[in-house]
């Protein structure tokens, strides 16, 4: 079965880190990602940009509307997303679970979405 994986975070815990902290949890979490590849769990996954680069657009009586990037009343931020094929919901939760540890969480969570 496949599963989407939606990554949340807290972008200012990211600001306030100390120099080198976010290298090494991308590195973390590039490790991870080779651990389910090999495991043939892992399909694609990518980090997003922050809110402040992204871009929302609307349709409004035809037109696109451009604005600046998501505005949320939260403390997370969608920051990232991972496609799985694995066995089963509970061994998507369990790779959830382990990818917000290679992360050092950032106070995230992981909304998790049956796909395909």
């Amino acid at each position: 079965m496949k599963y989407a994986l939606l990554i949340h975070w807290n972008e200012s815990s990211a600001k306030d880190a100390p120099e080198g902290h976010v290298t090494d949890i991308l590195q973390a979490c590039d490790d991870h990602n080779r651990v389910m590849q090999d495991a043939g769990e892992w399909i694609k996954g990518a980090p997003l940009q922050t809110t402040s680069e992204a871009v929302s657009v609307r349709v409004r009586d035809g037109r696109a509307l451009l604005s600046d990037g998501p505005f949320a009343e939260t403390k997370e931020q969608l920051g990232g997303f991972t496609i799985l094929d694995c066995e089963s919901l509970e061994r998507a939760e369990v790779l959830a679970g382990e990818i917000l540890e290679a992360q050092r969480n950032y106070e995230g969570r992981i909304d998790l979405y049956q796909i395909g």
